[in-house]
């Protein structure tokens, strides 16, 4: 009883907090990036675009969830999710909508919106290398990544608040990404990082910010990388086994399926430690000095630290800080 009363309280204290900030009444259009021209820049993964689209005048959300395959054929499942834009955790799912797929602009399949307005598709995998997965519904579409691991690739995971970026999650909603700076020398120290590893973005950011996330990534000069978010409920506040180290403790078990050789990860809080030393990956805590740090991860005060840790443990993790941009 005594554990249902603290989650209740705690619902009731995210509430409060979410209203303060005005993250959980928000209009559809609070969380547009750009024009939904379906283009990319040229020599650049990172597909621009929105996650909605218009049905009978009214805005419906599309996300398209990036995706990390491992190399060897087989095939490759993808999928969308389709809901109403109400109130943050509180989107009603569309069923019974068909939703077409295509891959590198190739048709690759339609399935109907089903249980929680998710279509699904699966088709052969393609060839190593990152590739875009397309979504559309009627005239509106959205944007994902499928990424197929080059065999023996190894892998660098970092969570994205107050671990690459320095500003408040509630408010990304409401501004614009310009407005929200990363922390001195992530993009240049991921950048480097990522000239022999894959980077991989795992947040518990909800999916209803996760393309807003990418503008962000690369407005900001991050490294292309698959962004992993999750689906947030607003009933997910109550369950155990809900909560953001559960999330990604379940996606970092799913990702070393396709990424075995996961290095290294970051992040900011004891769950993200515990997520990645339950997966046998060495983390990183960004943190103040005199900060508890879990046994088995190392506390750093910023990224140049982290890159300094790597080079001084002989690991060849990193090329000569030289910043490609």
């Amino acid at each position: 009883m005594i554990g249902k009363k603290k989650r209740r309280a705690a619902a009731i204290l995210f509430l409060l907090g979410a209203a303060g900030t005005g993250f959980f009444l928000f209009a559809p259009g609070a969380c547009r990036t750009s024009p939904d021209t379906g283009t990319r820049p040229e020599g650049s993964p990172w597909p621009e675009g929105d996650q909605f689209v218009e049905e009978n005048g009214k805005s419906l959300r599309l996300t398209v969830y990036d995706v990390v395959a491992a190399p060897g054929g087989g095939t490759v499942t993808f999928s969308a999710k389709l809901e109403k834009v109400r109130l943050v955790l509180a989107n009603p799912d569309l069923k019974g909508r068909e939703i077409s797929f295509f891959l590198d602009g190739k048709p690759a399949g339609a399935a109907v919106s089903a249980g929680e307005g998710i279509s699904t598709v699966s088709v052969p995998a393609p060839a190593p290398g990152p590739h875009e997965i397309r979504a559309t519904l009627g005239n509106g579409r959205a944007f994902g990544i499928l990424l197929v691991a080059p065999k023996g690739a190894r892998a660098f995971v970092t969570d994205i608040d107050h671990t690459i970026s320095d500003f408040p999650e509630p408010k990304v909603p409401f501004a614009s990404i310009e407005e929200m700076p990363p922390l001195p020398n992530a993009s240049s120290v991921l950048m480097r990082l990522s000239k022999q590893h894959v980077i991989v973005y795992l947040t518990a950011r909800d999916d209803a910010i996760l393309q807003k996330t990418k503008a962000w990534l690369r407005f900001h000069g991050f490294p292309w990388g698959p962004v992993l978010g999750r689906d947030l409920q607003f009933w997910d506040l109550f369950k155990k086994g809900q909560g953001a180290p559960s999330h990604k403790q379940r996606a970092l078990q799913a990702l070393r399926q396709a990424l075995p050789d996961i290095r290294f990860g970051a992040g900011d809080l004891a769950g993200d430690m515990n997520a990645y030393l339950a997966n046998g990956i060495s983390p990183f805590l960004i943190a103040p000095e005199g900060t508890k740090v879990p046994e088995g991860a190392q506390r750093a005060s910023g990224w140049r630290e982290i890159e300094e840790a790597l080079e001084a443990a002989g690991r060849k993790d990193v090329e000569p800080p030289a910043d490609p941009r």
